[in-house]
């Protein structure tokens, strides 16, 4: 975990979001859930950075856009605003911006899954 300016510790995951969908789901589907997340979003970033390679911007904004999506849904604010901002850019082809966004893009995507193995739930199966 980082931490910002303020000495606080920056939070990856918005636990009220988590525990609203383990109270409506219940926690087996939420593991499911936060493991076929791992996975996936784990499989975008990889997509995202061949994108990126190839210069395919296209496909960096469309699964940026996927990735902005499923993170706000589950509660990972800051990993949702690292895509939707990749999202924006790929879509003004700055690579250089892009460049930069995507390495902060894949170290918050590092960090958020290392908070999400922290939590009670999910790798405890």
């Amino acid at each position: 975990m980082r931490k910002n300016n303020d000495k606080k510790p920056l939070l990856y995951i918005d636990e009220m979001i988590l525990q609203q969908h383990h109270v409506a789901l219940g926690e087996k589907k939420v593991c499911d859930l936060l493991q076929k997340f791992y996975e996936s979003s784990t499989k975008t970033i990889h997509e995202i950075d061949t994108a990126y390679q190839l210069k395919h911007f296209q496909i960096i904004s469309e699964q940026a856009h996927k990735l902005a999506g499923t993170s706000l849904m589950l509660g990972f604010s800051m990993l949702g605003s690292y895509a939707n901002e990749v999202e924006i850019m790929a879509t003004n082809v700055s690579m250089v911006a892009l460049g930069n966004k995507l390495v902060s893009l894949k170290q918050c995507h590092l960090d958020t899954m290392k908070e999400l193995k922290g939590k009670t739930l999910f790798f405890l199966r």
